[in-house]
């Protein structure tokens, strides 16, 4: 990624930015969950409990995107311990960020002591099935989908090799 940053953590202004596409961007309120949990301040430290959240950012450290890990159980995929979550926001939208924020932060996930310390390895994933670019990205990644739900949902599940 030439110029971009992917670390982990997230700053406070990059929090303020993330509030702000939350409230601005019709693509993460269409296909997202984002404006319940990002609602407020008080929402989002509610929330990041437990996370490790991956951020890109440019030189500058605005947001360009962020993913997401947590150790979440879901009944309808016991066997993948983990959830996954991206967003990449509209400056950085068609320029392939999405693949290697993806592949970047799922390498450095992948080292930490709450992944390596844990007797299963699979993730799990919960999308929209008219979120045809994600659904692309993901099944580009790996994930297969495990089932559709009665909401219009796909969960979809990917093991690493």
């Amino acid at each position: 990624m030439h110029g971009q940053i992917v670390s982990l953590g997230i700053t406070k202004n990059q929090v303020q930015e993330l509030l702000s596409y939350t409230k601005s961007d019709p693509q993460i309120r269409k296909f997202t969950h984002d404006a319940k949990r990002f609602k407020s301040l008080e929402s989002f430290e509610k929330w990041v409990l437990g996370k490790y959240i991956y951020t890109l950012s440019d030189k500058n450290g605005k947001l360009l995107g962020v993913a997401w890990f947590a150790f979440k159980a879901n009944p309808q995929a016991i066997e993948f311990p983990f959830t996954f979550a991206i967003r990449i926001y509209p400056p950085a939208r068609g320029q392939g960020y999405s693949e290697k924020l993806m592949r970047a932060a799922f390498e450095k996930f992948m080292k930490s002591d709450k992944y390596l310390e844990s007797q299963q390895k699979g993730f799990w994933l919960v999308t929209r099935r008219d979120n045809k670019f994600a659904i692309k990205l993901y099944e580009k990644f790996g994930f297969i989908t495990k089932i559709t739900t009665e909401d219009n949902h796909l969960l979809m599940t990917f093991s690493p090799s």
